[in-house]
């Protein structure tokens, strides 16, 4: 009976403890990531293609799950500036659940709804890895994918 006390203890403990890598209190490194990637969605809303390249390093790749093979940053504003004429968000979420940073590099972990103009519904998750160039966080790569279909795969 001791032993099982004691794992309940230590399994709370551990939950307790792990509370903020899933974005219960972000430290303000975190936070300047929550604000870089809620810039790029603001800029897919108002429909900004400029606004959301500025965010991307200039060797960024980006590999969307609608996508075979990922993209260079060129042929990234050719898809946004497809997708936001079909599919334009007019309102989003995004959830962020882990967010790592290691002196000028950062993983960005969150999922993402959005409402289209067209009157679609979206869910996703997103994995984005940005950089601090010149004391800024810039988008320099991530994969998306959708939760409701699957990715085609290159093989």
């Amino acid at each position: 009976m001791k032993s099982f006390i004691i794992s309940i203890l230590v399994c709370i403990f551990m939950v307790a403890s792990g509370l903020q890598a899933f974005g219960e209190e972000w430290t303000p490194e975190q936070k300047e990531i929550i604000e870089t990637v809620t810039a790029i969605w603001e800029a897919f809303k108002d429909g900004d293609i400029e606004a959301i390249m500025a965010k991307k390093h200039d060797d960024s790749v980006y590999w969307s799950g609608l996508e075979p093979f990922p993209n260079n940053k060129e042929n990234i504003r050719y898809s946004y500036q497809e997708w936001i004429k079909y599919e334009k968000p007019k309102s989003y979420n995004l959830e962020f659940y882990q967010i790592t940073v290691s002196n000028n590099v950062a993983n960005a972990f969150f999922s993402y709804k959005y409402e289209g103009k067209g009157g679609t519904s979206f869910k996703g998750r997103s994995l984005v890895t940005l950089v601090k160039k010149d004391n800024e966080w810039l988008d320099f790569g991530g994969l998306s994918c959708s939760c409701i279909q699957k990715p085609p795969c290159p093989y």
